[in-house]
């Protein structure tokens, strides 16, 4: 039991760090697919933005993986405070796509 318990913790860092990844892949793809999208512009940017901003939140969950192996406060605090700040702006900038009336019917 004891050999299970030491197994899982050391296997830990590794859990947000490559989730991360996935996320910050699948964040790619759906960047790529949204600047691809034909038709209106909003749909396009609306696609692009959200698939920014999964990216995003897949490198600041790789970053606490990274600090989690390494035990850098400073990779934690970029980590977090970059994700943070972009999570922010991203969700802004896809809230107002969706408020402006002249983009509104085609983001929807």
């Amino acid at each position: 039991m004891q050999h299970l318990i030491t197994a899982a913790t050391d296997l830990f860092p590794y859990v947000p760090l490559v989730a991360g990844i996935y996320l910050f892949w699948t964040g790619l793809r759906a960047w790529i697919r949204g600047s691809r999208q034909t038709g209106e512009s909003g749909n396009r940017l609306l696609g692009m933005m959200r698939g920014f901003r999964v990216g995003i939140i897949g490198l600041a969950l790789a970053g606490v993986g990274l600090w989690l192996l390494t035990g850098q406060t400073w990779i934690l605090v970029v980590a977090l405070g970059v994700g943070g700040e972009e999570l922010l702006e991203s969700s802004f900038i896809i809230a107002t796509i969706r408020a402006d009336p002249r983009l509104r019917e085609k983001a929807n």
